[in-house]
């Protein structure tokens, strides 16, 4: 071990580690795992190989501060970003780390193409915001961007309307509907039920009538 380390002959002490598994008590082989993932990762440069090491830890030992840390290091990783965070998102869900499965999501909706996929995430991102996080304003970005991911979808548009009016910010809700109408060319039920929204909020939320009248033309 020691002389394949001071060699550098690192692929020689991965094979040798990996040898040296059977046998292991279940801690022992967590702590395997995680030198090989090190090993992967610093010293093989091999980024793909050591997620494969830190999942297996994390596999047996959810709560593995070292793996946990490694994996959020390599979410820079284009490659890895996406398996990272699928991994990581149920654990920090687990363990109430809000403010981290916040982040994680948002990578997750890199790989969305999918509206439905993308609105039900970003609701997740706004229910957390808005909840533990106690972030209105936060939640309010997050509905907003999945009205304009599914413009079609009454429940974020409702949740935003709703935190619209506890934030006072008609105005912000107003640029949201907007952009969703903007969105909406191809469909003209959907399109008249946007200025609809549009307009009331105008004249009823806003009282500004005169900026109603061209939209209820």
């Amino acid at each position: 071990d020691r002389l394949y380390a001071r060699a550098e002959r690192w692929r020689d002490l991965v094979a040798l580690l990996e040898r040296s598994r059977e046998g292991l008590e279940s801690d022992q082989a967590v702590a395997l795992e995680f030198r090989l993932g090190e090993l992967y990762r610093d010293r093989m440069r091999e980024s793909g190989a050591a997620v494969d090491q830190f999942v297996a830890v994390l596999d047996a030992d959810g709560a593995h501060p070292g793996a946990l840390e490694a994996m959020e290091g390599l979410l820079s990783d284009p490659e890895q970003r996406v398996r990272i965070a699928d991994t990581l998102a149920p654990i920090y869900e687990d363990r109430s780390m809000h403010g981290a499965l916040v982040k994680i999501l948002e990578v997750q909706l890199e790989t969305r193409a999918e509206a439905t996929d993308r609105v039900e995430l970003l609701v997740r991102m706004a229910q957390i915001s808005e909840g533990p996080l106690s972030s209105g304003e936060q939640a309010f970005r997050a509905y907003a961007r999945a009205v304009e991911a599914d413009p079609a979808d009454p429940g974020s548009r409702g949740e935003l309307a709703r935190l619209a009016e506890a934030l006072s910010w008609q105005s912000e809700r107003a640029a949201v509907l907007e952009k969703a109408v903007a969105l909406t060319e191809d469909d003209n039920l959907l399109r008249v039920e946007l200025l609809q929204d549009l307009a009331r909020l105008w004249d009823e939320g806003q009282g500004d009538g005169e900026r109603a009248i061209p939209v209820y033309d």
